[in-house]
């Protein structure tokens, strides 16, 4: 059964987690060295709906990139399973943003502002959810040194990584589809 495209997005968050390992042997070893620090949580890191959402229409624009087209509110709506209302809120909010532009009238609509690869994911985030990873941590009491020098290296690795990801890297992995049985 056809259940949906493998999403390279999806698969990018997800190794968010991998951060949560690398941050927890950083802290393994701060411990080793005389610091004792109890496990630490997992990340709490969630992408919001809104945040998904822009992410899937701007994927859909950006197939449309360079050929002149433009999208209507309910054709992206439709065509992502977004309900246009809510797709209509997050439209404007990329439009100040500078992601989108938009034509009016009747062959009006919606259109990638940039190139598909000079939208990095990290801007996208920042501009719907803002920072993911949170502020950085105190350096208070005998290991704050170590869990914020391990947090603020970590934030970074990520930040950088989500920065180097566009949204023509994630339409390259788009065309993939995944079948479960």
């Amino acid at each position: 059964m056809k259940t949906g495209r493998a999403s390279a997005i999806g698969g990018l968050l997800e190794t968010a987690f991998d951060l949560d390992i690398r941050l927890a042997n950083l802290l393994g070893k701060a411990r080793d060295s005389g610091l004792f620090l109890e496990a630490f949580p997992r990340l709490p890191m969630k992408p919001t709906v809104k945040l998904e959402y822009a992410l899937r229409a701007l994927v859909c624009l950006a197939k449309k990139a360079g050929d002149g087209s433009v999208m209507t509110i309910d054709e992206v709506a439709n065509a992502e399973e977004i309900p246009a209302k809510f797709l209509a809120q997050i439209m404007a909010e990329l439009r100040r943003g500078g992601l989108v532009s938009s034509r009016r009238g009747k062959e009006g609509g919606y259109f990638l502002a940039k190139r598909p690869e000079e939208v990095s994911l990290h801007e996208v985030i920042a501009l719907m959810q803002g920072d993911m990873l949170g502020q950085d941590m105190e350096s208070t009491g005998t290991s704050g040194s170590a869990v914020s020098s391990a947090w603020k290296s970590q934030r970074e690795d990520f930040e950088k990584r989500l920065s180097s990801y566009t949204l023509r890297d994630v339409l390259s992995g788009d065309n993939r589809e995944m079948y479960y049985i």
